[in-house]
C-alpha cells in the first residue's frame, strides 16, 4: 500500500485562496457600507432641503395672511381697493424681499356679516406660496394658508361738504364753508366762495382725493336709517319712525308717541311742503325718486343726539322770497338744492355736514342767496357707527380661524 505523499506547497495555495475570498468579502462589505453611508448622506441632504423649502413656503403663505390683515385694517395704505372699499388681494407673484421662495397669490373675499351685524364684515383669505428645494433642480414645494377675519368698523364723517360727482355753484349763490370739502368730480364755482379748510377734488389745483373711502359719501341705499325704515336704533334700542302724510305750516312736528318714537323720526314717500315757521326737533326723511322737500317758509330741524337731521332722496326746493332752511346736524341730498321752477331767494344753513349723494349735484341757477355749511363735530361724532353700511373706517380686527 502506497502512502499519500505530503506536499506543503499545496497547503499554502489553499490558504492563499481562502485569504483572497475573505479579502473580497471584506472589500464587498466595505463597499456596501460606504455606498449605504453615501446614500444616507444624500437622503439626509434631500430631507433637509425639503424641510427648508416647506418651512420657507409655510412662512411665505402665512405672510400673505398677515399682509391681508394689515390692508383690511388700513385700507388707505393698500395698493388698490375694490368697489366695496377693501383690498381684494394679488395675483402677481412676489418674493416679499426674500432670497428664495415666492408668494404666488393672495385672495380676499367678503363673505358677509356674522349675525347680520351692520358694523362687522367677515372676510375669507387664502394665501399660496412656493419655495424651491435646494439641490433638486426645478423641484418646488407649495403651501396654502387660510384664514377667516372679522373687521369691525364705524362710519366716520370728516368733511363739511361732500359730493360724489361734479359739483357746480351758480353765479347767484354764495358759499361759506368752514371745514374741508371733498368733491369726487370737478368743482365748478361761478360765485363767491369763502372756505376755511381744504378742497379735495379731481381738479389739478386742488388737493388730491383720499384713497379711502373710495366715495365721498354713501348712496341712499347704503344709509342704515333708510334701509331699516320704519325701524331705527336710538341709544341702543329699536324704535319706529312715523309717516308724515301731510304738508306742514307754522307748526312744530312733535310725536305723541314718546315710548315708540323717542328720537322723533318722521318719513314721507311723497313731496312735502314746509311753510311758515316750522320746527322739527328730530329727523325728517323724504323718500322716493320723485320726492323733494319744498321750503316756502322758515324751517329749522334739530335732530336728537346721534341722529341725522335731514335725508331727501331728490331735491331741496326753495319757493318764493327770503326762504330759510337750517339743519343742526347731518344733511343728505340725492340731487340738487334748487327751486320749484321759478326764481327764488333763500338761505341754507347746515351745522354738521352736508352730503350730496347724486352724480352731478348743484345749486340751481334760478336760486339766489347763500349757504353756510359748517363742520360741527358735536352734531356729527355721535352718529351711529352703522350710519352707512359701506365705507366704514376699521376700528378693530379679529382673526377667527387660521389654518395651513
Amino acid at each position: 500500500m502506497n502512502a499519500r505523499q505530503f506536499n506543503p506547497r499545496s497547503i499554502d495555495r489553499r490558504r492563499r485562496g481562502i485569504a483572497m475570498v475573505l479579502v473580497l468579502i471584506v472589500v464587498a462589505l466595505a463597499t456596501i457600507v460606504g455606498l449605504a453611508m453615501l446614500s444616507s448622506s444624500a437622503l439626509q441632504a434631500q430631507v433637509t432641503g425639503s424641510s427648508a423649502a416647506v418651512i420657507s413656503a409655510d412662512s411665505l403663505s402665512e405672510s400673505g395672511i398677515s399682509l391681508a390683515t394689515y390692508y383690511l385694517m388700513n385700507p388707505a395704505k393698500a395698493p388698490a381697493l375694490g368697489a366695496d372699499g377693501y383690498w381684494t388681494g394679488q395675483s402677481a407673484a412676489t418674493s416679499l424681499g426674500t432670497s428664495s421662495g415666492t408668494l404666488n397669490a393672495v385672495t380676499v373675499a367678503l363673505v358677509g356679516s356674522p349675525g347680520d351685524s351692520s358694523t362687522v364684515r367677515r372676510f375669507a383669505v387664502t394665501s399660496t406660496a412656493s419655495s424651491p428645494v435646494p439641490g433638486s433642480g426645478t423641484q418646488t414645494v407649495s403651501r396654502t394658508s387660510r384664514a377667516t377675519i372679522d373687521v369691525t368698523g364705524r362710519y366716520v364723517v370728516k368733511h363739511a361738504l361732500l359730493a360724489n360727482g361734479d359739483f357746480t355753484v351758480p353765479a347767484g349763490w354764495t358759499m361759506n364753508v368752514q371745514g374741508d370739502c371733498r368733491v369726487d368730480g370737478t368743482y365748478t364755482s361761478f360765485s363767491l366762495l369763502n372756505m376755511v379748510g381744504s378742497l379735495l377734488s379731481r381738479d389739478a389745483a386742488s388737493s388730491p382725493l383720499p384713497v379711502y373711502p373710495t366715495k365721498a359719501c354713501p348712496t341712499l341705499s347704503q344709509l342704515r336709517l333708510v334701509q331699516s325704515r320704519p325701524s331705527y336704533v336710538y341709544q341702543g334700542h329699536t324704535y319706529t319712525a312715523e309717516p308724515l302724510t301731510a304738508n306742514l305750516s307754522g307748526t312744530t312736528l312733535q310725536t305723541l308717541n314718546q315710548a315708540t318714537n323717542p328720537a322723533n323720526v318722521w318719513y314721507s314717500t311723497a313731496t312735502r311742503t314746509l311753510s311758515g315757521n316750522v320746527q322739527i326737533p328730530g329727523t325728517l326723511m323724504v323718500l322716493g325718486s320723485t320726492s323733494s322737500l319744498k321750503v316756502t317758509g322758515n324751517v329749522r330741524i334739530q335732530p336728537k343726539s346721534g341722529m341725522p337731521g335731514l335725508i331727501v332722496e331728490k331735491d331741496i326746493q326753495y319757493s318764493g322770497l327770503l326762504r330759510k332752511l337750517r339743519v343742526d346736524g347731518l344733511t343728505w341730498v340725492g340731487n340738487n338744492v334748487t327751486t320749484d321752477g321759478l326764481a327764488a331767494t333763500g338761505t341754507l344753513e347746515v351745522y354738521g355736514a352736508m352730503m350730496f349723494g347724486g352724480s352731478t349735484p348743484s345749486f340751481g341757477t334760478l336760486l339766489t342767496g347763500s349757504a353756510t355749511i359748517q363742520f360741527d363735530a358735536t352734531n356729527i361724532n355721535n352718529l351711529p357707527p352703522d350710519f352707512s353700511v359701506s365705507f366704514q373706517t376699521p376700528q378693530s380686527i379679529k382673526v377667527q380661524t387660521w389654518s395651513p
